[in-house]
């Protein structure tokens, strides 16, 4: 029994003029029944020890396991010991890193200065080695999958085909790219099934991999290199287009993984702002974990920032309250950068918080998949897409107590009506029925019908800006960009102009009573449907998907449409209501939905308002300070 011997104590790390020291563990040769034993070293890593660093996922963090350091237990998770029996080499002793054991979890102040060089292990290493867990539902077959997919890739590119699996089907894809089938195989349900496991999740694994020189995963005994992975799944999902099968939350985040990973090795810079949206549904244990988990890659993280600017100068703490935490990120953005960027973190609008926040600092624990207005989670050259307050600076105020933000902007309109709110695909359920299909499309075009009366387009009035209301109104569809890929403003419009026929034909019907409206539109669906099945039935081979404008409408998930008082139309977030205002302030990006409280303000969300996105009604001599509770 563990407990009959004495436990393994710490030595202490050496903080005085060796801030770079850290444990490693050399787990010692073994075999499965071999109890696991290993011993722990000191090293700088300005010495360039050699080792390699292990990526896991906690689990369940009951110690319940026992590895035998210098002869003496220390209790483990089962996680960590499963990984750490399975890399045990049979004839030589392998050295590691793995954080619950080469970190004292007990030790606050050791804690709050290893994390500071999580980065530098990482990045040091000769090696990162990811690992999913032990071989389950037929892992080994799913990561066997991978070379024949990279063949696959390698052979389209080089003849330039573009079918998705619709056209292929399983005939097609094993005469042409010697791929299995889809559903009566195995490899495919498999390789869909390692993607449903935790370590997808976690919020530390983009640092990990992001920083890495090399890194591989392992499943049970299968191993195969990450950007491999990455590479296999992009194809599968989004060049064959197979992605029902895939847990869509853990494709995403590995996809936004591999942008980051990517963008460090080329060594683009990356400020924490970027790095926390795009990482946004990542999740971790603890809520100061989604700051402390990215700064060691953000280029603002420390003492100096972009272009001469002051750094955020982050530093983790343990003994400070998630609250205190946000708040001191928050007011550091705006204090230092002198700019409103912080107050356009996304809200999730179903965030069950129990945070106790001011409105202008954002939840970072929420995990959200509403996207970004701004884009820079996928916007590597900082491009800047809107300047709503011009190239104005914020110069913010803060009460005594940290609670109350002071703004200099002004009250630009006031929303009149607003419209129902677009929620995100899942695209998690892969066994949704025809009758769920039928019935998400019947409300989407009853929306497209909403949105576009609401919008004026029935009265062919042109905008307030000038322009054609038609115009203005699709190029608020998709916020005033094209998130993800680069498609030209002509291009879009006729885009717009096919979505715009597949509904345009309800306008009218709408002006008949109910329900005879839902009873049309109905049986319009279905002609349409059985029309598309027919040309699809007899042109398959032959036909190449095209862009889908509602593809482009990515920044309206979780958004709804609005309309102000003086004829301007936008997007704003469900929590908005009718009698909310339009602000613009100075260093803003963005305009803000503000609702009036006593004197004061409540920060409702970022939004979209179409012309004045980019300065055009701002003044500066309008600006007076407005306080945020």
């Amino acid at each position: 029994m563990p407990g009959a011997m004495e436990q393994y104590t710490y030595v202490p790390l050496s903080f005085d003029g060796e801030a770079d020291t850290i444990r490693v563990i050399e787990i010692q040769a073994g075999n499965v029944q071999d109890a696991l034993s290993c011993t722990i070293k000191h090293v700088r890593l300005a010495d360039g020890p050699q080792y390699e660093a292990l990526s896991y996922c906690w689990g369940d963090p009951t110690p319940n396991q026992v590895v035998y350091c210098e002869g003496k237990p220390l209790a483990i998770a089962t996680s960590l010991y499963l990984a750490l029996c399975r890399l045990r080499r049979q004839s030589v002793s392998r050295t590691l890193w793995a954080d619950a054991i080469c970190i004292n979890q007990h030790d606050v102040k050791e804690r709050n200065q290893q994390v500071r060089l999580m980065r530098q292990i990482y990045e040091n290493a000769q090696q990162v080695v990811i690992w999913l867990g032990e071989e389950a539902d037929d892992s080994h077959l799913g990561l066997s999958l991978v070379p024949k997919l990279l063949a696959a890739y390698g052979k389209r590119e080089s003849t330039g085909d573009r079918r998705t699996y619709m056209q292929l089907q399983d005939g097609g894809m094993a005469a042409i790219y010697d791929l299995p089938q889809r559903r009566l195989g195995r490899e495919f349900p498999a390789l869909s099934q390692i993607f449903k496991r935790p370590w997808f999740q976690r919020g530390w694994i983009v640092q990990e991999v992001a920083v890495a020189k090399a890194s591989f995963v392992q499943c049970g005994a299968s191993v195969v290199g990450f950007d491999d992975l990455v590479k296999c799944i992009v194809f599968v999902n989004f060049d064959l287009r197979m992605s029902e099968e895939f847990d869509y939350d853990n494709v995403n985040r590995l996809v936004r993984l591999g942008l980051t990973r990517m963008a460090f090795q080329q060594g683009w810079p990356q400020s924490l702002f970027m790095l926390l949206l795009r990482h946004c549904t990542s999740l971790t244990t603890d809520p100061r974990d989604k700051i402390y988990s990215f700064m060691g890659m953000a280029a603002n993280a420390g003492t100096t920032g972009y272009v001469g600017r002051e750094g955020l100068e982050v530093k983790p703490d343990y003994n400070t309250s998630v609250e205190d935490v946000y708040r001191d990120l928050a007011m550091r953005m705006l204090s230092r950068e002198r700019t409103l960027a912080i107050l356009y973190v996304p809200r999730d609008p179903n965030s069950t918080t129990k945070l106790n926040l001011p409105s202008w600092v954002p939840d970072l624990s929420a995990s959200t998949e509403t996207a970004s207005l701004l884009g820079v989670e996928h916007n590597f050259k900082h491009t800047v897409l809107y300047q709503a307050a011009g190239d104005s600076q914020c110069h913010p105020q803060f009460s005594e107590n940290n609670t109350l933000l002071g703004l200099s902007g002004f009250i630009v309109d006031t929303i009149t009506k607003t419209e129902e709110t677009a929620s995100i695909a899942q695209g998690k359920d892969t066994a949704s029925s025809y009758v769920d299909i039928i019935s998400s499309s019947f409300r989407d075009r009853k929306r497209a019908h909403d949105w576009r009366s609401m919008a004026g387009l029935l009265s062919r009035s042109t905008y307030i800006t000038g322009e054609r209301l038609q115009e203005a109104f699709w190029k608020t569809l998709i916020a005033g960009w094209t998130p993800g890929h680069e498609v030209s403003p002509e291009r879009r419009q006729k885009l717009y102009r096919t979505w715009l026929r597949q509904t345009r034909r309800q306008m009218y019907l709408r002006l008949l009573p109910w329900p005879l409206f839902e009873i049309f539109l109905c049986l319009g669906m279905a002609v349409e449907m059985g029309w598309r099945m027919f040309r699809l039935c007899c042109c398959l081979l032959f036909w190449t998907p095209k862009e889908d404008f509602g593809e482009m409408m990515g920044c309206f998930a979780n958004r709804r449409l609005i309309k102000t008082s003086k004829g301007y139309i936008g997007l704003a977030y469900d929590a908005v209501r009718v009698g909310d205002s339009i602000a613009v302030c100075q260093g803003g990006r963005l305009p803000l939905v503000v609702r009036r409280e006593w004197k004061r303000w409540r920060l409702m969300g970022d939004c979209y308002v179409h012309g004045i996105m980019l300065g055009e009604v701002f003044a500066e001599e309008k600006c007076e300070t407005m306080w945020f509770v």
